[in-house]
């Protein structure tokens, strides 16, 4: 997988030749040091139609104790800006707002 590679020391870094028995360190690839683990809410914008329900409760934030903000009616197409978890991040009258996945189908 990896070449040979030479002292970082910047006195040695150029005793070697350079040449295909050697790679430098900085030529290691960027795939080797991506961190892929992420907390952050996932921010695709993806459409939703509200089913299974007569009003979806639209809430403040992404969870079932948290103010109610009002209410959605079923089949009303909403656009996604995130999700966390069972939740949707939409906007709704200007703010940002939150609705869960049960009752939300991609369309």
């Amino acid at each position: 997988f990896f070449k040979k590679v030479f002292c970082i020391n910047t006195k040695e870094f150029n005793w070697y030749p350079k040449g295909t028995n050697y790679t430098s360190v900085n030529q290691i690839p960027d795939y080797s040091r991506k961190n892929t683990s992420s907390s952050a809410p996932v921010s695709v914008v993806k459409k939703y139609k509200i089913v299974g329900t007569s009003q979806l409760n639209v809430r403040a934030s992404a969870n079932t104790s948290s103010a109610i903000l009002g209410k959605l009616p079923a089949g009303q197409i909403i656009e996604s800006l995130g999700q966390s978890g069972l939740w949707h991040k939409i906007k709704y009258q200007t703010k940002d707002a939150w609705v869960h996945s049960d009752y939300l189908q991609a369309i």
